[in-house]
């Protein structure tokens, strides 16, 4: 009973919100019931606090991991989930200490690749390096590991794609690295390939954003239409994505829909908190009024976008190149020094600043 409770809570990820909330609190009460009749069953106790944790509850998680713990100490998933409930509660230092005290008993590569992913989020990466190879030798075939590898630790193209390649064989359904090799195929250029990979992962897991969101950015150039669907169905789904809208505004560009494409790049571009593929959002709204030879507008659409420069390298060389356009060139100069800091390799950031500094 308890099982199935479980896991019809689990797999209610397609499911409306209100049909999720019910499904996880009819296991959470399946548990409590369960506990009330045996409360020594630790498999009970990892149930509910994975349940706990689904429904956002990190506190009464941490508590049920706890109390599975002390029933069974050699039980990973019960580690596992206590080491995941700190973090939530963004107590990572007390999380790193639990891990590592569980590895001392318990060896597990499920907690070397935790303990690394948590080491990569603090920027130690030689530390992360060296639990993921030791998660390896435990588990040579670990997919979640060789996507760590893949991500985190490749030296190549080729290695990456062996790590990827390695970790679908274990599990061809394994949704992130699908992902994760499709865009490797497609910064190849291998555009047949990857759109098999992403098809692949939406084939599986057809609430995969990442997916839509891959495959609409392949599909754009030569296929707007296509890309413009694939946008709306990222939409669908998350409608509080950045990238979804980007995508839909460069698409309807594309079409020549230009009222239509400013409006979807503003809905991006309000989306909070900004990240990466926001302020990206603010660079495309500066490129297309550009293409309208509208400069100053560009120019506000960037200086809109001047915060989260660190996030897009692209908005601070864009503004250095037409500040110095303008003949703003104090702050051309001051931008295009900024873009460098974040990109050593744009040469033509740093042609521009040359020029500008023999003047």
């Amino acid at each position: 009973e308890c099982t199935a409770a479980f896991e019809r809570a689990m797999h209610s990820v397609g499911a409306s919100v209100r049909a999720r909330e019910t499904l996880l609190a009819d296991g959470v009460r399946v548990m409590r019931e369960a506990l009330e009749r045996d409360d020594a069953d630790p498999r009970v106790w990892i149930y509910l606090g994975e349940l706990e944790l689904q429904r956002g509850r990190s506190d009464v998680a941490v508590d049920a991991f706890r109390r599975a713990i002390e029933l069974d100490p050699q039980d990973a998933l019960a580690h596992s989930g206590f080491a995941y409930g700190l973090v939530e509660q963004h107590r990572e230092v007390e999380a790193e200490e639990a891990l590592h005290g569980a590895l001392t008993s318990c060896p597990s590569a499920l907690l070397r690749g935790q303990l690394g992913s948590l080491l990569i989020d603090q920027g130690r990466i030689e530390e992360a390096a060296d639990q993921i190879e030791r998660g390896l030798e435990l588990e040579p075939e670990n997919e979640e590991l060789l996507l760590l590898h893949a991500r985190h630790l490749s030296e190549s193209e080729e290695q990456m794609r062996d790590s990827l390649e390695r970790a679908l064989a274990s599990d061809p359904d394994f949704v992130d690295a699908l992902v994760d090799l499709g865009v490797l195929f497609a910064t190849q250029s291998r555009r047949d390939s990857a759109r098999k990979c992403f098809r692949r992962a939406i084939d599986v897991d057809s609430d995969c954003v990442e997916a839509f969101h891959e495959l609409a950015a392949l599909e754009l150039d030569t296929a707007p239409r296509e890309a413009l669907r694939l946008a709306g169905r990222s939409l669908e789904i998350d409608p509080e994505e950045s990238r979804g809208w980007s995508l839909m505004g460069e698409a309807l560009w594309q079409l020549g829909r230009k009222a239509e494409a400013h409006r979807a790049l503003e809905r991006a571009c309000s989306i909070r908190p900004v990240r990466a593929d926001g302020a990206r959002a603010f660079w495309i709204r500066a490129r297309l009024s550009e293409e309208e030879g509208l400069v100053q507008h560009a120019i506000w659409r960037l200086e809109e976008a001047a915060a989260y420069a660190h996030l897009w390298q692209p908005v601070a060389a864009d503004l250095g190149r037409l500040y110095a356009d303008v003949g703003r060139l104090t702050e051309a100069e001051r931008w295009l020094q900024i873009a460098l800091e974040h990109d050593v390799d744009d040469r033509g950031s740093r042609r521009l600043l040359r020029r500008l500094r023999v003047r």
